[in-house]
């Protein structure tokens, strides 16, 4: 699934690729300006870790399914929230 964003002066491609071998464990791959940020899900205990060469910049934890609550913690300003949530809830979507 790719994606072509264009902003007046600035131009960005986004990819996002399905790397799962496993349906329980899912992993996607999302590329912005050359980096790679790998999204692992761990559907048992609800949480997804997103990696960027073996180092680990943000975690994503549901803490209740009602009412629905989600924890999100950020250690490097790489990606914004909005970006780690909307990947998140895409990759919820499909698995």
């Amino acid at each position: 699934m790719g994606c072509f964003l264009k902003n007046p002066g600035n131009e960005q491609i986004l990819f996002l690729e399905d790397r799962t071998k496993v349906s329980t464990n899912p992993r996607v791959v999302y590329d912005k300006e050359n980096k790679h940020y790998l999204f692992k899900v761990n559907l048992f205990n609800r949480t997804c870790e997103i990696k960027c060469v073996s180092k680990k910049i943000a975690s994503i934890k549901i803490e209740k399914r009602m009412p629905f609550t989600i924890s999100a913690e950020l250690l490097t300003n790489d990606l914004m929230i909005i970006e780690l949530l909307s990947i998140y809830y895409a990759i919820t979507l499909i698995y």
